[in-house]
C-alpha cells in the first residue's frame, strides 16, 4: 500500500563498524510492525511506503521482501534479496531539505551487522538499530538526488563477510523541506543522570504532549554513541491526552566498555495509528567520566575559607 502522509524531519549520520561478532541465525521471525490504517489525505511533502511495491528486476511487482505485515527476517542468501521498494514523489521537488526514514528490524550494527542503504542507486550508508527492535534511520539526501515519480530504495543486508546477520524493513519515509506541522510533540526528553559508567543502565524518560485531546503515539528512545550509530533502544504505543503529565520511562543498557564519550538519549514520535512521524527530541550526557560532586553551600564556604587562607600564608611569605 502507497500512502501519502505529511511528516517533519530529522537526521541522522552514520559510519561503519566492522568484525561480526554474533548471527542472526536461528531467531524467530519479527513481529509485525506496528499497522497503519487507512491512508490520510495528501498533504505536505512527505512520502511513505508500507508494503512493497518492486522486486530485483525492477518491473514494479511485489516479491514481498518488505512491509509492515513481516513474514520473516531477509538473509542475503534469500533468492528476493536484495531488499527494495519504491517510492513516488507526486509534488513539488525539494528546495530546502530531503530526508529518508527507513524502518528496519534487529540491526546489529554495533556488533558488524552491515546493511548499505541505496536511494536511486546512490549509496547513503548503513542502517543501525537496536537488538530485537524496530528502529528508524534517517538520511540526509542531496537536494537532486530525488526525482519526479518513481523512487528506489534498496537495500544490502549483511555486506561483510559473516553471512549470519538479516533484518526487515516495515516501511519507508521521504520527507521533502521539513514536511507539514504534526499534532504530537516532545515537551521534554531527560535522563536519571548527566554522567554515567560503561555497562550502566539509562533510564530515558519523555513527556509527549498533542493537540488533539488524545492521541494514540509510538515513542521509540535510542541511545546514539559520538558518531550517531544506534547502540540501545526500545519502544512502546501508549495514549498521551492533551498537555496532561503523562511520562513515560525506558531503561536502556550502555555497551561495557570504552572511553570517555558523549552519548545521546533520543526519542522519536510516531502517530501509532498512521505510522507517520510527529517529532523528534534528544538530550546529551557523558559516559566514562566521573561525575563531579555537587558543593553545596556548606561546601562553597569551606573551599572559600580555604582559598582565603592559602591567599594569606602567600601575602605572609
Amino acid at each position: 500500500m502507497q500512502k501519502l502522509l505529511a511528516v517533519a524531519s530529522l537526521v541522522c549520520p552514520l559510519v561503519l563498524v566492522a568484525g561480526a561478532v554474533a548471527s542472526d541465525h536461528g531467531q524467530a521471525p519479527p513481529p509485525p510492525a506496528p499497522p497503519l490504517a487507512t491512508a490520510l489525505a495528501t498533504s505536505g511533502a512527505t512520502y511513505l511506503t508500507d508494503t512493497d511495491n518492486e522486486n530485483n528486476a525492477g518491473t514494479g511487482v511485489a516479491d514481498g521482501d518488505m512491509g509492515a505485515a513481516s513474514t520473516g527476517c531477509l538473509f542475503k542468501s534469500s533468492s528476493i534479496h536484495p531488499i527494495e521498494f519504491n517510492i513516488f514523489v507526486t509534488g513539488p521537488l525539494p528546495t530546502t531539505s530531503a530526508v529518508l526514514l527507513v524502518e528496519t528490524w534487529d540491526v546489529d550494527f554495533s556488533d558488524g551487522e552491515l546493511d548499505e542503504v541505496f536511494f536511486n542507486n546512490v549509496s547513503l550508508g548503513y542502517a543501525t538499530g537496536a537488538n530485537n527492535q524496530w528502529s528508524n534511520t534517517t538520511f540526509t539526501l542531496p537536494l537532486g538526488l530525488v526525482v519526479a515519480g518513481k523512487n528506489t530504495v534498496r537495500m544490502m543486508v549483511d555486506q561483510g563477510t559473516s553471512g549470519s546477520w538479516c533484518t526487515w524493513i516495515a516501511r519507508g519515509q521521504l520527507i521533502i523541506d521539513g514536511g507539514a506541522a504534526a499534532t504530537a510533540s516532545c515537551r521534554t526528553i531527560t535522563t536519571d543522570k548527566a554522567n554515567y559508567q560503561w555497562g550502566e543502565q539509562v533510564t530515558v524518560t519523555v513527556e509527549a504532549d498533542t493537540t488533539l485531546p488524545t492521541q494514540s503515539v509510538r515513542i521509540e528512545a535510542n541511545i546514539k554513541n559520538s558518531s550517531n550509530v544506534i547502540v540501545a533502544g526500545s519502544s512502546r504505543t501508549v495514549t498521551i491526552t492533551g498537555t496532561n503529565n503523562d511520562p513515560e520511562s525506558f531503561v536502556l543498557s550502555l555497551p561495557a566498555s570504552g572511553g570517555i564519550e558523549t552519548y545521546t538519549a533520543e526519542a522519536i514520535i510516531f502517530d501509532a495509528q498512521t505510522g507517520a512521524f510527529q517529532t523528534t527530541c534528544s538530550v546529551n550526557f557523558q559516559v566514562g567520566r566521573e561525575a563531579i560532586p555537587a558543593l553545596g553551600y556548606a561546601g562553597l564556604a569551606a573551599l572559600a575559607l580555604l582559598l582565603a587562607a592559602a591567599a594569606a600564608f602567600v601575602l605572609r611569605r
